[in-house]
């Protein structure tokens, strides 16, 4: 039988990601270390550490692979972006071998115009660049392939494997292979034939002893056009407690083996699809098909989301004109949701609305914002050119998730390379001071003076987000966070005195 499990999160411990597996009767899995959409490193302690591998090694669940940051670009023909891809991936593959984790699982990546050769070059040497302990492998992903997007054909896949010394490994996502019917069903190489081939063995191999297989790719021994490669690692292990079929729609990612002429192995298998039950919820909310609660989770605490309050209902009077105040067009929303403040601030201003949730990007196009786009906060520059607006608003949460002062800074310094001289940015934020904010759903107090946290992740039907971490810093740190920015706080509103909640009005610290 096939090794089958749940991607599930780390909220309160990594440990407890093997509990969840063991709650939904999973063999093996896939985490997140951190919020995959923005860039943070790993925070796992030698005894949180210990724990996972004690409690993985106790329940018999694995192995487990890490999926890296979705910011990760080995494509990229950009330095800058080049330098944090390697960065974060090595800081990953560090945190697989402190867990005894065997797998980390990466897209290439874009190459953005650079073409496809080029972009390859750029992924293969990429990974070179990392130093990979002992015991782990990257594992590249195929790719739907939408944009300048690679590794949606086996071609694509090989064509890194051949580039590169670094031993790796193939994850076939199936549900990427779908959205990329031409790209994966007509390969032209008789390497991509072998590979494709090989995956087709593979997927429907169903061994009668549960086992699992690490496929190393030995470059040297392989022919520059068989796609073909050895095999180690073949591992039987004694019969264990299985599954009830509790996953919806497609297994995902089929993970752990390699482009291999080698029948008889049994990949592992994990049921992901880029986890995103807040954006599954608010559609189905949308569309009126949504018959169980999104639920906020931390730890054995919990509570039903409020949908239609926070993300349908019309904005406050008073805050939209106070907002409106402070901002001119072409106006920049990120982290827009719904559409709630788009569909607004749309009547007066030419608005750009972008959220990184797919499913929230359609609920706006269907709403009627104009311009919805899918889009990561956290890398503006990659998506806008310098200057293009003249203000940008950040609602809610979402200056939150930038959960260090580093990265905060390079937040706010994002703002100020997309807006123009006399740019303007309002952001919401929650003041760590005021004696409500312990009341916040997954508040943490912090060490550092004026700061404190919050950490919960959200399900929907069975399935489970990554784990949310937010820094919630007051007016005066945002000040000088702002400073080193090229911003300089304006105007501070605070709507309900009887909150943490309040606004803030930026503007470009070099105009007089």
């Amino acid at each position: 039988m096939l090794d089958i499990g749940a991607h599930t999160s780390i909220a309160g411990g990594v440990h407890n990601a093997v509990e969840e597996q063991l709650e939904y009767g999973g063999t093996c899995g896939q985490i997140f270390t951190h919020s995959p959409q923005v860039w943070q490193d790993p925070d796992i302690g030698d005894e949180e550490a210990e724990r996972f591998r004690e409690v993985a090694a106790e329940g018999d669940v694995g192995p487990w692979v890490i999926h890296s940051s979705y910011l990760v670009n080995l494509c990229t023909p950009k330095s800058n972006l080049r330098e944090k891809s390697v960065d974060s991936m090595q800081k990953e593959v560090d945190a697989a071998a402190k867990l005894s984790i065997p797998y980390v699982n990466v897209h290439l990546g874009a190459h953005t115009g650079a073409g496809v050769e080029d972009g390859l070059d750029n992924a293969a040497s990429a990974l070179e660049a990392l130093d990979v302990p002992d015991g782990v492998t990257v594992l590249i992903e195929s790719d739907a392939g939408s944009g300048t997007k690679l590794g949606a054909s086996f071609e694509e896949l090989a064509g890194v494997l051949e580039r590169c010394d670094l031993e790796l490994d193939v994850c076939l996502d199936t549900a990427h292979t779908t959205a990329a019917p031409t790209r994966t069903n007509t390969p032209t190489s008789a390497r991509a034939r072998s590979a494709r081939r090989a995956c087709a063995r593979s997927s429907t191999t169903t061994p009668s002893r549960a086992c699992r297989s690490s496929w190393k790719r030995r470059r040297r021994t392989a022919g520059p056009t068989s796609g073909t490669s050895n095999a180690s690692g073949n591992c039987t292990r004694g019969s264990r407690r299985r599954a009830q079929p509790l996953f919806r729609d497609t297994v995902s990612h089929v993970t752990g083996y390699h482009i291999s002429d080698n029948p008889t192995f049994s990949p592992v298998v994990a049921l992901t699809m880029e986890p995103d039950p807040f954006g599954r919820a608010i559609r189905d909310h949308h569309r009126g098909e949504r018959t169980h609660p999104l639920v906020d989770r931390d730890g054995g605490a919990i509570r039903e989301h409020p949908i239609e309050r926070f993300y349908f209902e019309r904005p406050d009077g008073p805050s939209l004109e106070w907002v409106g105040s402070w901002l001119s067009g072409p106006l920049l929303e990120v982290g827009a949701g719904a559409g709630r403040h788009a569909l607004y601030l749309q009547e007066r201003l030419e608005t750009v609305a972008t959220d990184v949730s797919r499913h929230l990007v359609a609920v706006m196009d269907d709403r009627g914002v104009a311009d919805a786009r899918r889009a990561d906060m956290f890398s503006l520059r990659e998506t806008f050119d310098d200057g293009r607006f003249r203000s940008v608003f950040a609602r809610g949460t979402q200056a939150c998730l930038a959960d260090s002062p580093a990265r905060l800074r390079r937040f706010l310094a994002d703002l100020a390379a997309v807006t123009t001289r006399d740019g303007t940015a309002v952001i919401d934020g929650f003041d760590p001071g005021h004696e409500r904010a312990p009341e916040l759903f997954g508040h943490r107090p912090d060490p550092e003076a004026g700061v404190a946290r919050r950490v919960y992740h959200q399900t929907y039907e069975g399935e489970v987000g990554e784990t949310l971490s937010f820094r919630l810093v007051g007016p005066d740190r945002l000040r000088a966070a702002a400073a080193d920015a090229g911003w300089q706080v304006a105007d501070v509103r605070r709507g309900d005195p009887r909150t943490p909640h309040y606004q803030a009005a930026l503007t470009k610290s070099d105009i007089g």
